[in-house]
């Protein structure tokens, strides 16, 4: 376990007494674990509502256009692959298969089989894969995500605050959920209940699976390209770099 010294909130500027083994005081600490870091606000709906519909406008605009389906099924495939993945990862973990190495403890030594936070969030992950009926509101609001960060960078403290709101955001349920086993069985599912490492993992995963639709709309907005013709250039060259 880490130990922090001295007994003020590592928060800048705060002088309250830190909260048990946290670095931060109640107040600090209930910030990173909600928002990923000290001084985040959380992105609001109508924050994100017009760059949702720029995404929306974008993809039907061309949705009689061949490149661009070819476009979005290259996405469903990396979101099957992601879903896949997160199946292996908890089969193996099923069956004591290791899927990773500890950076100092041996496999002879004790060292764990996997790591919890991974599990949990691929877990996540696979409850919003069979809740969520339409795979396009991942891939939509991902890239609308996207396009914020680069319009409106200063909304981000770091990197791992944009990940954090990324997975709330995007892997929030739309109807209520419960764990299906595990000491939680029968508990609800909200994200604000997911440990802030998870949220980073998973929204890690969502800007990796996604992410690339998102940069190359904000190409488009930021070169102010109207030009349908244009538009379908650079998103096809986004097809490119996928295959």
């Amino acid at each position: 376990m880490t130990k922090y010294y001295g007994t003020r909130c590592h928060a800048e500027g705060c002088r309250k007494d830190r909260a048990g083994f946290s670095r931060f005081c109640d107040r600090h600490r209930r910030e990173v674990v909600l928002q990923g870091e000290v001084g985040q606000r959380r992105i609001r709906v109508p924050e994100l509502s017009p760059y949702v519909q720029l995404v929306e406008r974008r993809l039907a605009a061309g949705r009689h256009s061949p490149e661009i389906q070819d476009l979005v099924k290259s996405f469903h495939r990396r979101w099957c692959d992601l879903v896949s993945e997160a199946e292996r990862y908890i089969d193996c973990v099923e069956k004591e298969i290791p899927t990773w190495d500890h950076p100092t403890i041996r496999r002879s030594q004790g060292a764990p089989l996997y790591r919890e936070f991974e599990l949990r969030s691929y877990q996540h992950i696979l409850r919003m894969e069979r809740v969520e009926t339409d795979w396009t509101r991942f891939l939509v609001e991902t890239a609308a995500m996207i396009i914020f960060r680069e319009f409106e960078p200063h909304r981000f403290v770091t990197d791992r605050s944009f990940f954090v709101q990324l997975a709330t955001r995007v892997g929030r349920m739309r109807r209520r959920v419960v764990f299906e086993d595990g000491p939680r069985a029968g508990q609800l599912v909200y994200m604000s209940r997911i440990a802030v490492k998870e949220k980073h993992f998973i929204g890690q995963q969502l800007s990796a699976c996604f992410g690339p639709l998102g940069l190359h709309l904000a190409n488009i907005e930021l070169m102010g390209l109207e030009d349908e013709d244009d538009s379908r250039r650079i998103l096809s060259e986004g097809l490119a770099a996928l295959r």
